[in-house]
Formats: C-alpha cells, structure tokens, sequence
C-alpha cells in the first residue's frame, strides 16, 4: 500500500520514494526505517524495535541507525522525523495518507505542499536567565497552537531550537528548512509588567506581515502564558490566510495548490453570499481534487450543502453535508475544522447529542481557532447551556476581532433561545437569504408584534418565487428543551398571520 505524506509518495511494491523533483534517492535500510515510522505516524518507535525490523537477526552499532536518520533528515522536509530523547524517534509531518486504486502523479504531489512556517525561540530581554523557561515556554505553546490549525505546516519546537540566535540569519534559515515564513519575538520584565514583541516575516525577503506588542502585568506566569500564546496563533494563522491569498490572486488557477485552493474558498464563503457559496464550492472542489488527502476541503465542501440545506430546506444537500464532513474526520480524526464543520452538519439534520460530543473534541484540538469556539457555542445553546455559550462566543471575538457573520448569527440564535429577540435580531437580519435565517427572524418579529417587518419579509419571499416548508425547517432544530422550539413555531405562525 502506497503512502501519500506531504509532498512526498512512498510507493512500497515499487520501493521507490517520490518528492516535488521526482524519484528520491534513498538506501534500502533508510526505505524500511521511512516505511517504519510512517506505518505508525502516532507512535514513537524505539531503537530496539527499529533494529529488529530494519536489521533483523543482525547486531549494529547505534551509530549505524543515526546515520540512516540523519540522511532521511537531508531527504526530507525539515522537522518531519524528531528524536524523542531516552524513547526512540517518531515521525512528525504531515499525516500520512493510503493511496490505493487511484493512481498519483508528481504533479500532484508537487501541488499538495503547504506553506511552512517556523517559529524561533523567543529573546529573553530580561537580563534573568530565571526568565529563559518562560520564553522557551511561550515560544513552544505557539509552535504547539499553530500546528493544530492544519492549514500550514509547523517545523518543530526542537529543530527551531537549534536557530537560536540574536540576530536570525534568514538565508541560512530559509535554505535549512525550506520556510515561507519565520515568526520572532522577544520579551522583557520590568518589575511587576512584562512586554512580548512578536513578528511574522516573509522568509524570502525578511519583510514583516504583522506585529503586535503584548503589555501585561505579571499575575500568574502559567495563565499570561497560555493567555499570549492563543492570542499570538489565532493572529498568525489569521494574517497568513490573508497572505497566501494575496499571493495566488492573479496568478493561474492551474498554478495553485490544493490549499490555496482552501482558502480561497474559505474567502469566499466568509462573504456569506450566493455568489461566494457558488464561487466557494469551485475552490473546495478544486482544492479536494488536487489533493484528497485534504480533509478541509472535503469538509467545507459539506459545508457548502448544508448552505443549500438552509436556503431552502432541502433534505437531500443536508444529507450531503453530513456525509462530506463525515468523510472529513475519517480523513484526518485530528483536524479540529473538520470536527468543527462536522458538528455543524450534525445540527442541520437535528443530531444535537452527537453534535455536542463532536464539538467538544474540535475545542479539545484547538481552542486557540475561532471559528471552533463559535460551533461548540451554537451547539451548547442549544442545549440550554447558553451562559457557556456566550463565553465561548466572546472568546472568538477576542481571537477574530472582525469575524465573519456566521459569528453573529449563531450568537443570535443563543440570543433567541434566551428570548433576547431584538439581540437576535441583530445577528439574524445581517444574513438575509438562507430560510433558516429568515425562519427566526420571522419568529421574533411575531413575538415582538413587529406585523409591518414580517409582513415585508414573506412579500420578499413571494415575489422571489419562494416557499419555504416552515414546519420541516422548525422539526430540524435540535432544542434540548422542547418549548424554545415551541415558542420559534409560534412565532413563525403569529408572522404569518399577520
């Protein structure tokens, strides 16, 4: 069984490995080692294990198998197999993907590469080499937080470590570990307050993308440590979706990758839009074609039927939606988006019990990615847990400062099922066309007596020639408490009596 990991092919039957420039050269013993580790991507496999397999019946010098990993190290993209100290190695990149009955070519391979970035150790400006474990600190929670958002590859704590330096050189770390981007900070104690300074930069031309200042007093040293590193990796994966956007416009469609692809039409659907949805559907297609280990892409692309489910209730683009993100998890079971795309599907079909465990596994993965927080909330409010909700909520918008408006309608539905209708308003009229949307904002137009508002809504409805099924889109709400539901079916019917 041939294994897809990266940009690389590993083609067992043929023992050949395949790269971005075509066949790689590798030693039969460094192929079993590579076979080895990517046959068990999660474990750390220990030398003893390594030499009985690679080496049966036969005794080697330790310094024979570091030799082999040394070389596959020069093979491959940096940080992809790390030494566990005292245990053995393991292999660290990108999960590896069987690739049976379809065949893969290099090119391919060539577009599935992810921008890679690398993190480097923070300065300690503070004159304290106490102060050095909370720099080193903060440097790997950001590694560790970036590295869960899937959409770009993360060189790894312990090779970033190794580029310590006062003045970065980025040639030398450009060429070693083949980054897009490089991420510095530094930070400095005085007295009771502590300042960070962080930067993303361009690797191939040194210049800055962003950067922001932290200034915080010194409470508790663990809390102001996890507090930065979320907010710091919600803001690099923010502005580096927005960068790699920028590069590939005007650039030939054919030309860019599977995950260009992604999130260009992550871009597009956050326009909320027919025409974003239709324009976002090509891009997720796109993006799945070039590369179906991309469990994103199958996963917004679910997103996207459930889109067409909410338009107008239509039980069959739900069910697709379903079994897209199911799809995705099975693909990839550790990308939180594809839990948190998964667990919005599962409400569309009114699972909300199998919604909130989904859920709560993406939060597990990643709390730091905003667009987690705000599904787990929406589940959570529907079942009764709003105070929860509302917190998760805030907490989004404090890592996504101008959110897309799917933000502000799940914090209206929050809002509806604690009967704050005008609140609810406000985020459900800001998206105008899916039925779902206009469902709601009927109910609280008839429970606040608003007759002339809802009366302007289904005219709008009639003269665009649709007729929602009112009844099927209430049945799908999964409200644990039955009379929210109740008082959303009232409200839907004193609109329409109106």
């Amino acid at each position: 069984m041939d294994l897809q990991f990266g940009q690389y092919l590993l083609k067992r039957a043929e023992r050949q490995l395949l790269g971005p420039e075509g066949p790689v050269e590798l030693s039969a013993r460094s192929f079993d080692i590579l076979a080895l580790l990517l046959g068990r991507p999660d474990e750390v496999i220990g030398k003893n294990v390594l030499f009985d397999a690679v080496w049966p019946g036969l005794v080697v010098e330790e310094n024979t198998l570091q030799v082999h990993m040394s070389a596959l190290r020069k093979t491959l993209d940096a940080g992809m197999i790390t030494t566990v100290h005292g245990r053995g190695y393991k292999y660290a990149g990108p999960r590896p993907v069987a690739c049976t009955n379809r065949a893969v070519n290099r090119s391919s391979i060539v577009s599935d590469r992810k921008p890679m970035i690398v993190v480097l150790p923070f300065d300690n400006l503070s004159g304290d080499p106490d102060q050095q474990f909370f720099s080193d600190g903060i440097t790997g929670d950001i590694t560790d937080r970036l590295a869960r958002f899937g959409v770009f590859a993360v060189i790894g704590q312990h090779s970033a470590a190794s580029l310590r330096s006062a003045a970065p050189d980025f040639v030398a770390i450009r060429e070693r570990l083949k980054v897009d981007f490089i991420v510095t900070g530094s930070l400095r104690r005085s007295g009771e307050r502590i300042r960070f300074t962080i930067r993303l930069s361009d690797a191939a031309n040194e210049e800055a993308i962003w950067g922001e200042r932290y200034d915080r007093p010194i409470i508790d040293l663990f809390t102001l440590q996890d507090e930065i590193s979320e907010l710091v990796a919600a803001a690099i994966a923010r502005h580096l979706e927005v960068e790699i956007n920028v590069r590939s416009v005007g650039r030939p469609q054919a030309s860019l990758s599977s995950y260009e692809h992604l999130l260009q039409g992550y871009w597009h659907y956050k326009k909320f839009t027919l025409s974003g949805v239709v324009a976002a559907k090509q891009c997720f297609e796109r993006a799945f074609a070039l590369d179906p280990a991309n469990a994103a892409a199958l996963g917004w692309l679910g997103v996207i039927h459930c889109e067409y489910w909410l338009f107008n209730f239509d039980l069959e683009s739900a069910a697709k939606g379903l079994e897209c993100t199911s799809q995705a998890i099975s693909l990839d079971p550790t990308n939180a988006q594809c839990h948190a795309v998964h667990n919005w599907a599962l409400l569309c079909v009114g699972d909300l019990a199998s919604a909130l465990r989904v859920s709560e596994r993406g939060l597990n993965l990643n709390p730091s990615d905003p667009n987690v927080l705000v599904h787990r909330a929406l589940s959570l409010g529907y079942d009764g847990r709003t105070s929860e909700a509302k917190d998760l909520i805030n907490q989004a918008h404090r890592l996504e400062p101008i959110p897309p408006l799917w933000f502000g309608e799940f914090s209206g539905i929050v809002a509806f099922a604690e009967g704050r209708y005008a609140e609810a308003l406000a985020g459900i009229e800001a998206v105008p066309l899916p039925a779902w949307d206009i469902m709601y904002a009927l109910a609280c137009y008839g429970l606040m007596g608003e007759k002339m508002k809802a009366q302007a809504t289904l005219s709008r409805l009639k003269e665009a020639g649709r007729s929602p099924d009112w009844a099927l889109g209430i049945s799908r709400e999964p409200y644990s408490d039955p009379a929210i539901r109740d008082r959303l079916t009232e409200g839907v019917r004193k609109a329409l009596a109106f």
